[in-house]
């Protein structure tokens, strides 16, 4: 087995799984900056390749018959023109749920890519099952409820475009890697995508409350309109990002971010945790690393 993302939450704990599991040789691409001690104790074999300009070598696929690419969908066609070249016919991959906005800015990409990797197998032969996440969190390191605790554990204030009653449906990371475990498991599940969110959805109002709410603080929230922040957002990118929000994010904000996990539950018993239980790791996690008192 061949994995890309290692270092990341939930290539990190995919990986502790499989090793734990025993019933595969491991090969995990490692960008050369990238810190991998915390999986030295795995029986891992270690390769340094940056994806973005290195390709994969035939060599390092050497019976390898299976490849999770955890990396990112940006990445996945030279992963599969890699896997054609070398014989390996199977292959696990995430996307992500932004696929379903209905803003391009969010979606385009991603609904191109996958539309090229489903056509990209059906055309090679290659087996293929993927997951698309939403929100991602809970060991302290990722760019969405991580950003938020430190941002209320300096200030009570928060910016709310909108109305705040757009739904999202944060995912616990370890749900995210237990779902390319259990994909292992079930044959049937080939050639789908699964959409993978949480266990419920609540408003993005109540989503920074609760937040607040662990963290012992009453927020305030400083309306905007969606409009001003699309404005400030492109302003803040031509001057070097002085606003610490994009216009993606604008726009996300007042869309729903939820997904249906029934496909999911159904097809290999799919069943996250709760918001709850999530949030309090994410605040240990952080609290271990000196981020948080």
């Amino acid at each position: 087995m061949l994995v890309t993302g290692g270092t990341c939450p939930v290539g990190e704990c995919f990986l502790r799984k499989i090793a734990a599991a025993g019933h595969f040789r491991i090969v995990c691409l490692v960008r050369p900056e990238r810190d991998a001690s915390s999986l030295r104790d795995l029986p891992i074999e270690f390769i340094h390749c940056d994806l973005d300009r290195d390709p994969l070598s035939p060599e390092w696929l050497r019976d390898v018959d299976l490849v999770v690419h955890v990396a990112g969908i940006r990445r996945v066609i030279p992963v599969l023109e890699a896997m054609e070249r070398s014989g390996v016919g199977t292959g696990l991959f995430v996307n992500t749920a932004a696929v379903h906005s209905r803003f391009s800015v969010a979606s385009q990409e991603y609904r191109c890519l996958e539309d090229r990797m489903i056509e990209y197998c059906e055309r090679t032969g290659i087996r293929y099952a993927a997951i698309r996440p939403t929100m991602i969190y809970g060991d302290g390191r990722n760019r969405n409820v991580s950003l938020l605790v430190r941002h209320l554990s300096r200030h009570s204030f928060f910016p709310l475009f909108g109305s705040g009653e757009a739904l999202v449906q944060p995912v616990f990371y370890q749900d995210v890697a237990g779902a390319l475990v259990s994909l292992l498991a079930y044959p049937e599940v080939w050639g789908r995508f699964y959409d993978t969110g949480g266990k419920a959805s609540f408003s993005y109002r109540r989503f920074v409350e609760a937040v607040g709410a662990v963290l012992g603080k009453k927020v305030r929230f400083v309306r905007l309109p969606v409009q001003a922040g699309i404005t400030l957002a492109r302003l803040g990118e031509r001057m070097g990002r002085l606003v610490p929000w994009t216009e993606e994010q604008v726009l996300r904000s007042t869309e729903d971010r939820v997904t249906d996990n029934t496909p999911a539950r159904e097809a290999f018993g799919y069943d996250p945790r709760g918001f709850w239980e999530g949030l309090e790791a994410e605040i240990t996690a952080l609290r271990s690393r000196g981020v948080l008192q």
